[in-house]
């Protein structure tokens, strides 16, 4: 959570217009820490605007760059059991905060699950918040951070299938 708002506010993402930049575990969490982030992003309020690291600011509102150039991988919860209640729990509070569009799902494969029911029992809990996971799950967003992904994966698919044959 500490790296994701420190990327933004170090201005990064101005100084590189273009950059995307995919973080793990719905950045550390933040969902739930947003209100005091944007607390403190009153540097004068807060009483760091006199310090050089601490002063710097984003040409953009913080929630701007949550919303546009952010992306979030969605697969981590807690613990190896009860993914299904733990992980949707995790992606309801997520969603509340910040935007399905740029949510990606399995882009970090939930290693502490030990068991393929488990998994599965955490893609179905997803479909039960609604249309927007039910896209996430399929790949809905994947695209805008890989460019020509549909492309990509034709191309390596072929490559596949003439290596076996």
């Amino acid at each position: 959570m500490v790296a994701t708002v420190r990327l933004i506010n170090s201005g990064l993402f101005d100084e590189l217009p273009s950059l995307k930049v995919q973080v793990l575990h719905f950045g550390g969490g933040i969902a739930r820490y947003l209100p005091r982030i944007r607390g403190l992003q009153d540097r004068e309020k807060s009483g760091t605007a006199q310090i050089p690291r601490h002063s710097r600011m984003p040409r953009e509102s913080f929630d701007h760059y949550l919303q546009h150039r952010l992306f979030y991988d969605c697969a981590g919860w807690s613990g190896p059991d009860h993914a299904a209640e733990r992980g949707a729990e995790w992606l309801r509070v997520g969603l509340a905060e910040l935007p399905s569009s740029q949510v990606v799902f399995a882009t970090d494969y939930p290693q502490a699950v030990r068991h393929d029911e488990e998994v599965v029992a955490y893609v179905k809990a997803m479909g039960t918040l609604g249309s927007g996971p039910l896209k996430v799950l399929d790949g809905a967003n994947a695209e805008k951070l890989i460019p020509n992904l549909e492309e990509r994966l034709k191309r390596s698919c072929a490559g596949t299938r003439s290596a076996q044959d």
